[in-house]
């Protein structure tokens, strides 16, 4: 099966919710840094 970006975005959310939900447990201080090694689209 081709890789099809319309499938994938049409559960963006469901694919988005955990992500979100790590997210919110980030404690934001000095010098912290993030790295997205996530994919997409």
């Amino acid at each position: 099966m081709p890789w099809n970006p319309e499938q994938y975005l049409r559960f963006k959310a469901e694919r988005f919710a955990p992500f979100d939900d790590l997210v919110k447990l980030i404690k934001v201080r000095p010098g912290l840094r993030v790295v997205d090694l996530g994919c997409g689209p």
